[in-house]
């Protein structure tokens, strides 16, 4: 891994390495002709401004958050963990899995298996993220659960034009008949949160047209962050041993047996909301000067797809974002390094890929205010975990990912917002899958490439295994 720091007092300067003269002979220049030295990657000598990362702890400011109610789920400081309504990010939990089918659709040991390495990921990909700060531990049914009638009974699709309040009941009857079917086999004491496996059912086109048995387009999920007086969306695993709130069933979207749309990512993007952590999707504002293409622009949609598998599922870098890493305590505060932008003149930073393990920087936030500034955070395509596309191969989604924070401003009011380096329109991966996944947004700075935040300019210098270096300088009037 490339060193972080390389530190000569307080400086900005870069000072690339340069290769050693060597006089070469007639042997040497062919040797070197059939075995070339690689190129040395340059190092710099980087600012050495940091303030106390309290200071960039932007607390919730917004009306919103003074007048909360216990089930609120929130993305600013204060952590609110201790929330009952929500799970802890830090310490265990205890995840069921209970598997359920038809006696026209039966689920067999291929199916188990699937699900079996499915939770392995999850389990293994929580404690990369987490830095080790949470486990999973889970109890998987050794059984398959008959549910009653056919699996035709069960048909859900997304297009069905129905609110989650309209929803619930349905959906309370499905888990309903899931409990029915396995309480006396299976065991819910102590569980956090369910998730109920089906057999691997039907298949879509690239165009998202379903083909064959499909029981459930996407999935349906509760959370106990719901359940409360005057909620219409309340919905509960009651289980003959406890009553759980948190819960998941993953349709044929994420049933993917090619790591494009497998159904752990599912299970990771709900746990993120049972967390209380919540994607930032404003209600977007025409007049703001966001190029706005009819309703279809994804970064009005959800401009924070690429923070990680919080904010998409679908996003092709499963990460989870530096900011609410930092929020969930997986990420210690002295891997924050917190600069006050009234210091900042003429700078270069070193920000070291957030999911590898190690206690090195994984984001830079520049503060500008009591609530707001700009996070700075590297990220790198893994094939072990990430989605496997011919982009993704060639370093499309490599590099620094930067977004804006207001803690002042509501979650649906622009409060949290990359920097787009190409603009805001989609971008197309025909790779992804299903086909509601293949619109993406480039929205990772490469080197060379630059951006402006408020008073300053901030350049993508170098791209090497593990840490990039951007150099931060104030804009002359």
């Amino acid at each position: 891994m490339a060193s972080l720091f390389v530190l000569s007092g307080c400086t900005s300067s870069i000072s690339a390495e340069e290769q050693p003269e060597v006089e070469a002979t007639q042997s040497q220049t062919a040797e070197a002709t059939e075995s070339p030295e690689p190129d040395l990657a340059p190092t710099f000598e980087l600012s050495t401004l940091r303030i106390d990362s309290d200071f960039c702890k932007f607390e919730d400011r917004t009306p919103e958050f003074a007048s909360r109610v216990p089930m609120m789920h929130f993305t600013y400081f204060p952590n609110m963990q201790a929330d009952p309504y929500q799970l802890p990010s830090i310490g265990e939990l205890n995840l069921a899995m209970v598997l359920v089918d038809w006696a026209d659709k039966d689920g067999g040991p291929a199916d188990e298996e699937y699900y079996r390495e499915q939770a392995q990921i999850m389990t293994d990909w929580v404690s990369l993220v987490s830095q080790d700060k949470l486990t999973l531990n889970w109890r998987i049914s050794d059984q398959w659960n008959e549910l009653d009638g056919s699996w035709v009974d069960y048909k859900a699709e997304d297009n069905d034009d129905m609110s989650n309040e309209q929803k619930a009941p349905r959906e309370q009857w499905l888990v309903d008949k899931a409990v029915s079917s396995s309480d006396d086999s299976f065991d819910y004491t102590g569980i956090d949160y369910v998730i109920f496996a089906m057999p691997l059912s039907g298949s879509f086109t690239t165009q998202g047209e379903p083909i064959g048995e499909v029981v459930i387009t996407s999935g349906q999920h509760g959370f106990a962050a719901d359940v409360h007086p005057n909620s219409g969306r309340a919905t509960v695993v009651r289980a003959e041993e406890a009553s759980i709130g948190n819960w998941v069933i993953s349709g044929t979207n994420f049933q993917d047996q090619e790591n494009r749309s497998p159904s752990w990512v599912h299970w990771a993007h709900e746990m993120g909301h049972m967390f209380g952590y919540i994607s930032h999707m404003p209600i977007p504002d025409f007049e703001s000067g966001f190029d706005n293409e009819g309703a279809h622009s994804q970064y009005l949609v959800n401009p924070m797809t690429p923070g990680g598998i919080f904010a998409s599922q679908w996003n092709p870098v499963r990460a989870v974002s530096g900011w609410t890493s930092w929020v969930a305590g997986w990420l210690d505060d002295e891997q924050i390094q917190c600069v006050d932008g009234d210091e900042v003149k003429d700078e270069i930073f070193a920000v070291n890929n957030s999911r590898l393990p190690g206690g090195q920087t994984k984001a830079l936030i520049i503060r500008t205010g009591e609530t707001t500034g700009l996070v700075i955070e590297s990220r790198e395509w893994d094939s072990d975990i990430d989605t496997p596309t011919s982009k993704a191969k060639d370093g499309f989604y490599d590099g620094i990912f930067m977004y804006y924070i207001d803690s002042s401003r509501p979650i649906s009011d622009e409060s949290l917002m990359p920097l787009a380096p190409h603009g805001t329109g989609a971008v197309w991966d025909e790779d992804m899958w299903p086909g509601a996944a293949t619109s993406t947004i480039d929205l990772m700075f490469q080197e060379g490439e630059s951006a402006d935040y408020g008073d300053f300019n901030i350049e993508v210098l170098s791209m090497q295994d593990g840490v990039d270096y951007v150099h931060v300088t104030r804009i002359q009037e």
